[in-house]
């Protein structure tokens, strides 16, 4: 999970913290990060995902049918 806190945004903070667990991730060998931004960020959260070149993959449905949040995946090198 990742917030940022509204103050913060637009300050590179998010980048950033996506930039650590990208290369973590690749330090530690996977080769493919998923990411679920729930509905409430869709005007916020998923546009951020996208411009750091994470494509939408998939929803999450909650227990009513209703979508609940969206997929996004990122190959890393």
């Amino acid at each position: 999970m990742l917030y940022v806190e509204k103050s913060q945004q637009s300050k590179d903070v998010g980048r950033t913290l996506v930039a650590f667990v990208e290369d973590e991730a690749e330090r530690q060998g996977y080769t493919e990060l998923l990411v679920k931004s729930a509905k409430r960020y869709k005007d916020t959260g998923w546009g951020f995902y996208q411009k750091l070149g994470y494509s939408k993959v998939g929803t999450v449905m909650d227990p009513k049918g209703q979508e609940a949040m969206q997929v996004f995946t990122k190959k890393l090198l």
